[in-house]
């Protein structure tokens, strides 16, 4: 049986209108969890929710 858990591993809003210490590039750095041969972490970018924030951003960050 091959079990599925979910678990936020980081959460980070960025708001470059309003921070001018988020505009940039940004590093993002976190340990994933132990894992086996073949795991993948996968970022998908989306265009930002509002047209000041209209950039690309990750969405829904997956690992497995």
């Amino acid at each position: 049986m091959n079990a599925r858990k979910a678990a936020q591993l980081a959460s980070r809003y960025l708001d470059p209108a309003a921070r001018p210490e988020d505009r940039g590039a940004q590093v993002f750095e976190g340990d994933l969890p132990p894992h086996g041969e073949g795991a993948a972490l996968i970022l998908i970018t989306r265009p930002g929710p509002t047209d000041p924030m209209d950039w690309s951003c990750w969405a829904v960050p997956e690992f497995k």
